[in-house]
């Protein structure tokens, strides 16, 4: 062989080399790339599970927190019935209070008109 074709054929050879050592590089960067994406896809389904648990727990806690709310409301109404009608008998027996008091009253005065 020629020195010319020994000189172009060891350039050559060092160009295969060389590309061959970058293309190792790319794909040991494209390996690193591809397990980054993996974790990061695992790490969006954990993120996207536990979204969905949340979902679930809020969802969940926003119907206790209305069924509450309804009971809150129920014993309220209770409550003020319950007061109303408190009162009403509070009224009544001071009513009879008054009237079992007027009527000692009265009966005291027709003694005390009786006694000499």
């Amino acid at each position: 062989m020629s020195l010319a074709k020994e000189q172009l054929a060891a350039e050559t050879a060092a160009q295969i080399t060389a590309g061959n050592g970058e293309r190792d590089a790319l794909m040991c960067k494209a390996e690193a790339y591809e397990q980054e994406l993996e974790q990061a896809r695992c790490a969006q389904a954990r993120w996207s599970d536990e979204n969905d648990t949340l979902t679930a727990n809020l969802t969940a806690k926003k119907a206790t927190v209305e069924k509450l709310h309804m009971q809150i409301e129920v014993a309220a109404k209770s409550l003020a019935s319950t007061k109303e009608a408190a009162e009403k008998v509070a009224k009544r027996l001071t009513a009879e209070v008054q009237e079992q008091k007027d009527a000692r009253q009265h009966c005291e005065m027709r003694i005390q008109a009786l006694e000499p």
